[in-house]
């Protein structure tokens, strides 16, 4: 098992321990230039888990925004766009398509893998799986802890580092 310890003033310390019956899990800290506490994450490999705050003038906080950071498709699921013109669908033929108005902008190419599904790991990685779970067929290559993903509204779907900085895109963007 593994920690990071981060201060405010972005020294991190690192505390390592060894056993087989442990996952190694990775906690990091985003802060403010004024030093306060903006995101928290926890994450393994295959999960996530992010937490973000708000504060007020007096530096309360005033919300905290809780989400799991484990997502994925099944077959027919799919990601849209907040303005609703671009879906990242994972299809019942295995392939995940990304497609906007004038159709297809992107695709993965993992076609006659039935029940193939999509996971956003906690590691920052996109991959699609065979139906049965065995084994990987496609994945994004992007490796980052507690990243997002986003199907944006110019039609470009990235995968975002805790940082803000681009991992991975479709490269479609500008449609």
């Amino acid at each position: 098992m593994r920690y990071l310890i981060a201060s405010s003033i972005g020294l991190v310390a690192a505390l390592a321990a060894s056993s087989a019956s442990f996952a190694q899990n990775t906690d990091s800290y985003d802060y403010d230039a004024l030093g306060r506490l903006v995101n928290r994450c926890s994450a393994t490999w295959d999960h996530g888990f992010r937490q973000s705050y708000a504060l007020d003038s007096a530096e309360n906080r005033t919300n905290v925004l809780a989400s799991d950071e484990g997502r994925g498709l099944l077959p027919g699921g799919s990601f849209t766009s907040s303005d609703g013109r671009f879906t990242f669908t994972m299809q019942a033929d295995g392939n995940l398509v990304l497609r906007g108005p004038s159709g297809v902008l992107w695709h993965t190419g993992t076609y006659d893998t039935s029940g193939a599904f999509l996971a956003f790991q906690g590691d920052g990685k996109l991959v699609v799986y065979k139906g049965d779970g065995t084994g990987a067929i496609w994945q994004s290559g992007s490796y980052s802890l507690c990243s997002r993903l986003i199907v944006q509204n110019d039609g470009n779907v990235v995968i975002y580092a805790t940082s803000g900085q681009a991992i991975w895109a479709t490269n479609t963007g500008g449609n």
